[in-house]
């Protein structure tokens, strides 16, 4: 057995101490992206599993129903199925009660002439994933043009929706200048979140002046049937840029979906190069991230265009196997956590020596920034001193 991790995980160390079982559902959701690894999940299969465990991780991220109909496919035994079924069964069921919601509101829309774009779960479920009971979503993320909040609110409102804003009222968040509005609609147990706009960054995480992405309203869109959706390569920044705007604190499954759009449709990298460059560092950040679960999803030299400063890079290779390691075990270390923070926001005043202050200084002094910092990556002081003094 230990013989085949090692070969699966191409010498990545920090694999070694994951669990059986934490292995067992990522190949799992790589078997459902791309039919591939069969011989790794035979294996793994064949080995004594705490089911238990697998069934409670893999709902706490959100991928329960997916391994359901992977298992289901390789014939798997029906005595542990049963529990797997049960959240297949309930995500669909509530998925439904979401995509009725949506047709109705939708058909209104189109009658008052608002444009609308399906973003994220709504969109996924359906087109990428292509069966609503695979993928779990607690809300329909619709974007709208600011001109049409109020005409989109009333109606919302006629069909018993609610503004439920947990920062303060309406009147609030525009002067806050939040990104989203959410409604809610307690007989269909249904919450709708309109966006105008879509922030890379939130000022929930310190930012004064968040990052946002340019307008999709200018990009090629694709025709629904009363609304319409990103293409491709603007649906993947979307879905990295909500990642990152998280500082990476989220569940698989959100990995899962960029796995699927990769593995499922075709990506013009060079158009996101060209379009977003002001995501660079965060789509490099995202997919080195996702290579950690899912090993040769993405092209490395794709992933060397987007690459940052050298620091910053030497850095993220530090942080993400640790962060890795207790994310997994769910032992998330918060230093780490704040780490990995900072690295993603990488503003002037966050810079690479504050990250080092977090964790082992306590008295700021730059010099011991430096000794750290070269200690810790391996470089001599003056090439460490260069970059931080940048």
């Amino acid at each position: 057995m230990i013989l085949f991790i090692k070969k699966y995980l191409k010498n990545e160390t920090t694999f070694l101490l994951m669990k059986k079982e934490n292995m067992l559902i990522l190949c799992l959701l790589r078997y459902h992206a791309d039919k591939k690894d069969r011989d790794r999940l035979n294996e793994l299969l064949k080995d004594k599993l705490d089911w238990n465990y697998i069934l409670e991780f893999s709902r706490i991220q959100g991928v329960s129903p997916i391994l359901y109909k992977t298992l289901k496919n390789l014939n798997f035994r029906k005595n542990i199925l049963k529990e797997f079924e049960k959240d297949y069964i309930q995500t669909k069921s509530n998925n439904i009660i979401k995509y009725r919601e949506l047709e109705k509101i939708l058909k209104i829309f189109k009658k008052e002439k608002i444009e609308v774009i399906l973003l994220k779960g709504i969109y996924l479920a359906k087109y990428v994933y292509q069966d609503i009971g695979l993928r779990p979503m607690s809300d329909i993320d619709l974007l709208v043009k600011r001109k049409d909040l109020e005409r989109c609110e009333k109606v919302l409102r006629k069909k018993d929706y609610f503004f439920c804003g947990h920062r303060g009222s309406k009147q609030q968040c525009i002067k806050r200048k939040n990104h989203d509005f959410p409604y809610y609609n307690k007989k269909a147990n249904c919450m709708i979140e309109l966006h105008w706009k879509i922030n890379l960054e939130h000022k929930s995480k310190g930012y004064s002046n968040p990052l946002m992405f340019p307008t999709f309203w200018n990009n090629e869109l694709e025709i629904g049937d009363n609304y319409y959706y990103l293409s491709n390569e603007d649906m993947l920044v979307h879905l990295i840029g909500h990642i990152t705007s998280h500082e990476m604190s989220i569940k698989i499954i959100q990995l899962v979906d960029i796995l699927l759009l990769l593995s499922k449709f075709k990506v013009d990298w060079g158009y996101i190069y060209q379009k977003y460059p002001i995501c660079k560092d965060k789509i490099y950040y995202t997919l080195n991230w996702m290579g950690l679960f899912f090993p040769d999803c993405v092209d490395n030299n794709l992933i060397k265009q987007f690459k940052p400063r050298i620091i910053y890079r030497i850095l993220f290779k530090f942080i993400k196997k640790s962060l890795f390691y207790h994310y997994l075990n769910e032992s998330v270390n918060g230093k780490i956590m704040d780490l990995l923070g900072l690295l993603i926001r990488k503003r002037i005043k966050y810079r690479v020596w504050k990250f080092i202050y977090i964790l082992y200084v306590r008295e700021y002094d730059k010099k011991k920034m430096v000794f750290f910092i070269s200690k810790i990556i391996g470089l001599p002081k003056r090439v460490v001193f260069f970059f931080v003094k940048k």
